[in-house]
């Protein structure tokens, strides 16, 4: 049975819907996005098929590299880059599954430590580990950001 590749199939429609309707910066994102996904499949010495989650990995590099390229134009006062890489940040995240909150996250971190993880930074590795194994456990691992994780996990060991 194939796995599920819903986001791939939607970034094809999108790449489409944006050639149709001539806009031009998201045909280039997104023509980039899809070319960078056929690439990845055939890279070895087998063709493997992009599943949802392989595309979720690909997307969330692409905005991470975006979000860093945004403080690096704001800081040189490059406006315009600056909101051309935030425009690319909004079109992609659509693509990803809607992120668990902070409050939620806070509410997990809690649970790990309550469960008897001694809340110290030497443990701040088994924490983030026990709350992602609770969001895959729930089909949710890819809703979790790790930066705010990691920042959650942090302010509740200060």
């Amino acid at each position: 049975r194939k796995r599920e590749q819903v986001i791939k199939e939607d970034i094809y429609k999108q790449l489409n819907d944006a050639r149709k309707e001539k806009d031009t910066s998201k045909l280039n994102l997104l023509g980039y996005i899809y070319g960078e996904i056929q690439k990845k499949e055939r890279e070895g010495k087998t063709t493997i098929e992009f599943d949802d989650d392989k595309v979720i990995a690909l997307l969330k590099a692409h905005i991470k590299k975006a979000k860093g390229n945004v403080e690096l134009y704001a800081q040189s006062n490059e406006t315009e880059k600056a909101a051309q890489e935030q425009s690319e940040i909004d079109i992609l995240e659509t693509f990803l599954p809607e992120q668990i909150s902070e409050a939620d996250l806070k509410v997990a971190v809690q649970a790990v430590i309550d469960s008897g993880v001694e809340p110290e930074m030497k443990n701040m590795g088994k924490i983030i580990g026990a709350v992602r194994a609770q969001f895959k456990a729930k089909g949710q691992e890819q809703a979790v950001d790790g930066k705010l994780l990691s920042d959650v996990v942090k302010a509740s060991l200060a």
